[in-house]
């Protein structure tokens, strides 16, 4: 199955750019995945998904968890939960308005969220807190990752089996 991996983020907003950062330390990391990073979003991020079959998005995601908590969310969760990440609800709109039989994207897509507690900073680079937690959330995530392209997860693919986030970093 075609995999990408992609991040997507903004860089000069603090740790709303942690997607960004965490792909690309995962860069080359686990086999048969292509990897990408982006600042872009909505109908943007639909030339990134043509041609896949397979797409995990890793963004950062605005909760009052504990920061650095990676999640996993189905696209059909996505789409219910409320406001936490402007790149992937632009992506959820842009799909909604996207023709599947028109535009080849992906069967399967899945949200990698890691939790930040703001966003709207202007900050390069992230805050002292994410930098010293930055190990545990990239390795959370490059697990979680593998657990999603494993072929032991048929399970959640097919009926929809519950491996949402309590990894924490």
């Amino acid at each position: 199955m075609k995999t990408l991996v992609l991040g997507v983020g903004n860089e000069i907003m603090g740790d709303d750019g942690i997607g960004l950062y965490v792909v690309e330390e995962l860069k080359g990391t686990i086999e048969g995945v292509d990897w990408e990073v982006t600042s872009e979003s909505g109908l943007k991020l639909i030339d990134y998904l043509m041609d896949y079959d397979r797409v995990i998005i890793v963004d950062a995601i605005v909760s009052e968890e504990e920061v650095g908590k990676v999640s996993v969310f189905s696209l059909g969760d996505f789409c219910c939960l409320p406001s936490i990440s402007n790149h992937s609800l632009d992506l959820i709109s842009a799909l909604r308005l996207v023709n599947r039989e028109i535009v080849n994207i992906p069967v399967e897509i899945f949200f990698i969220g890691i939790c930040i507690n703001t966003t709207g900073k202007v900050q390069s680079g992230l805050s002292k807190q994410m930098e010293d937690i930055f190990p545990e959330v990239v390795e959370s995530v490059r697990e979680k990752i593998e657990e999603l392209i494993s072929e032991d997860n048929y399970f959640f693919k097919v009926v929809g089996g519950d491996i949402h986030g309590e990894a924490k970093a």
